[in-house]
C-alpha cells in the first residue's frame, strides 16, 4: 500500500475512532447536567436519544451529498457541524438552558451520521473477498473510541469535582460537565479535520460515471429493505437493554453507589467491545464469513439477555458475575452482529453494483439510517417499560446513587419480549440469506452501451482476461476486459485493475 492511501485510511479509522469517542464522551456527566439545569428524568431518554434520531435523519442525505460532491466534501462538512454541536452544548452552563444541551447533542448526532461515509469509502477502495478484515478494522477503532470516552470522564471527575456550581464564567464555560464536549471539540480541530484536509484521498471508481436508475434497481431495493428491517430489529434490541445497563447496575445488582463506581458500566461493555472487535478482525474470511458472525451475534445477544433476567440471587460474588457475563455476552454480541451485517449489506452493493451505480452513498446511508432508528426505538420504548421506582415511601432517583429504596420493574417481561424478538430476527436473517445470499458480481460494472463514445471522455475500457484467439490470422492475441475511469489528465484504475495497483477496489 503507498503512503498516500496509508494515511488516507489512517483519517478514515480515525474517523470512527473521534465519531464514537463524541458520543460516549459525555455518558458520565450528560445525565447529572441535565438534571442539575431542571431537566426531568421522563424527558432525559429522548434527550439523550435524538443524537442517533439525528444520525437517522441525516445519514441518507449525507449519503446522497457524498455521491453528488464527493466524499472528502461530506465528510468535512459533517465535522464542522460536529464541532458546531458540541460547542452549543458546552455553552449550556453558562447559558443555563435544557434547550442548549438538547439542540447541541441533536446538532451532533447530526454529523453521527457521517459513519456511513466511511462504509462508502471501503466499499469504494476494499476487495470483496477482504472487505471483512477492514470493516472490522474500523469497528474496532469505533470500539476504542467508545471505551476512551469513559475513561478520559473517569479522569476528569476526580481532576473537576467540586466545580459543578461555579460563578465565574470561565468555570461556567469549562466544567465536570461541559469540559468533555470541548475535549471532543478540540480532537476534532486539531487532529481530525488536518487528517481528512491533507491526508485523506477522495476515492473514484467507474460506477460513480453511471446514472442511476431506480427501475433497473427493484432487486438491490427489495434486498436492502429485507436486510434494514433486521438491522432495525437486531440495534434495537441491543442498544434498548445497552442504554438501561446502568439502570439494572442501579436498581437491580446494587452496584453503584457513587459516580466513581460508573466505570463498572461502560468500561466493562467497552473492554468486551475492543476484545470482539480484536476477535472479528482476526477470524472473519478465514474462519467465519459476514453473515455467520451476524447469526452467531443475535445467539451471543440471547444468551447475554438471558443471564439478565432477575433470578433472585442472594450472593454478591454471584450477582455480580452474571451480571458482567451478561454484559460481556451482549456487548460481544452486538459487535459481531453489527460488523457482520456492515459487510454483509457492502458486499451486497458490490454484488448488485450494476443497480446501485452511482447511487451507493444513498443505499449505504439508508442502511445506517435503519441502524440509527434501532439506537432511537429502542431505549426510547425498553425506557418506558424497564424504570426504576421506590419500594417504600423514598424517593428514587439514580443520579443520588442510593439504590436502597429503588428496584427496577418489569425485568424479566421485558428480556423475555427481546428474547423473542431477537430470536424471529435469527430465524428470518437465516432463511434470507440460505435463499438470497449467494448472489455473487458476474461480468462487469459498465458496457460500451453505458456510454456514447467509451473510447473518449470519463471513460476507458482495457479489459484483460485470457488471451482470445484470432481465427482470421491464427495467432493469439491478448484481450483486454477492464475498466478504467479516466477523468481529464487523470487515471485511475478499479479493482479489476492488476493487484500491485491498490488505489481503487469497486468490485
Amino acid at each position: 500500500m503507498s503512503t498516500k492511501n496509508l494515511l488516507s485510511t489512517f483519517a478514515v479509522h480515525y474517523f470512527g475512532f473521534t465519531m464514537a469517542l463524541d458520543y460516549s464522551i459525555v455518558l458520565l456527566s450528560v445525565e447529572e447536567l441535565w438534571s442539575s439545569l431542571g431537566g426531568s428524568a421522563t424527558l432525559f431518554g429522548f434527550m439523550f436519544g435524538s443524537y442517533a434520531l439525528a444520525q437517522a435523519v441525516v445519514s441518507p442525505l449525507l449519503g446522497y451529498i457524498s455521491d453528488l460532491r464527493g466524499l472528502k466534501f461530506a465528510v468535512m462538512l459533517s465535522l464542522i457541524i460536529n464541532v458546531t454541536g458540541n460547542g452549543l452544548y458546552g455553552l449550556s452552563v453558562l447559558a443555563q438552558s435544557l434547550h442548549m444541551v438538547f439542540v447541541g447533542r441533536f446538532v451532533a448526532g447530526l454529523s453521527a451520521g457521517s459513519v456511513t461515509l466511511s462504509l462508502i469509502y471501503l466499499t469504494n477502495t476494499t476487495p470483496r473477498e477482504t472487505r471483512g478484515r477492514s470493516v472490522a478494522s474500523f469497528k474496532l477503532a469505533q470500539a476504542i473510541g467508545l471505551l476512551g470516552g469513559p475513561l478520559i470522564g473517569m479522569f476528569l471527575v476526580p481532576l473537576l469535582a467540586g466545580h459543578e456550581e461555579t460563578t465565574t464564567t470561565t468555570s461556567k464555560i469549562f466544567n465536570l460537565y461541559t469540559t468533555p464536549a470541548w475535549l471532543a471539540t478540540a480532537n476534532v480541530v486539531l487532529i481530525m479535520l488536518p487528517l481528512i484536509k491533507f491526508f485523506f484521498k477522495n476515492p473514484m471508481a467507474p460506477h460513480m460515471a453511471m446514472k442511476f436508475n431506480c427501475r433497473e434497481a427493484k432487486r438491490l431495493v427489495v434486498h436492502s429493505t429485507l436486510l434494514m428491517l433486521s438491522v432495525f430489529f437486531g440495534t434495537a434490541c441491543f442498544w434498548g437493554i445497552i442504554s438501561d445497563l446502568f439502570t439494572l447496575a442501579f436498581g437491580q445488582y446494587h452496584l453503584i453507589s457513587s459516580e466513581r463506581d460508573l466505570w463498572k458500566v461502560y468500561i466493562s461493555g467497552g473492554i468486551a467491545f475492543v476484545v470482539a472487535g480484536t476477535v472479528i478482525r482476526g477470524t472473519i474470511h478465514r474462519k467465519l464469513s459476514p453473515a455467520m458472525f451476524s447469526i452467531l451475534g443475535l445467539i451471543v445477544n440471547v444468551w447475554g439477555f438471558v443471564l439478565l433476567i432477575d433470578y433472585k440471587l442472594s450472593d454478591k460474588s454471584l450477582q455480580n458475575g452474571f451480571y458482567f457475563g451478561a454484559v460481556a455476552l451482549s456487548t460481544s454480541g452486538g459487535a459481531f452482529f453489527f460488523t457482520g451485517a456492515g459487510v454483509y449489506y457492502s458486499q451486497k452493493i458490490t454484488d448488485f453494483s450494476d443497480e446501485a451505480r452511482n447511487r451507493r452513498g444513498v443505499f449505504l446511508g439508508v442502511f445506517n439510517l435503519a441502524e440509527a432508528l434501532g439506537r432511537f426505538a429502542g431505549p426510547a420504548v425498553v425506557s418506558l417499560f424497564l424504570r426504576l421506582t421506590d419500594k417504600g415511601t423514598a424517593r428514587c432517583e439514580s443520579v443520588k446513587f442510593d439504590p436502597t429504596h429503588c428496584q427496577v420493574l418489569n425485568v424479566n417481561i421485558v428480556l423475555a419480549v427481546l428474547c423473542g424478538i431477537l430470536s424471529i430476527n435469527l430465524l428470518l436473517f437465516i432463511y434470507y440469506h440460505v435463499v438470497h445470499g449467494k448472489r455473487r458480481t458476474d461480468g462487469f460494472l459498465l458496457s460500451n452501451t453505458d456510454v456514447t463514445n467509451p473510447g473518449e471522455g470519463r471513460l476507458r475500457f482495457t479489459d484483460e482476461t485470457d488471451d482470445y484467439l484470432d481465427r482470421e490470422n491464427e495467432r493469439r492475441v491478448p484481450f483486454r476486459s477492464q475498466m478504467e475511469l479516466s477523468p481529464p489528465q487523470t487515471h485511475r484504475r478499479s479493482s479489476h485493475a492488476s493487484s500491485q495497483d491498490s488505489s481503487i477496489h469497486t468490485v
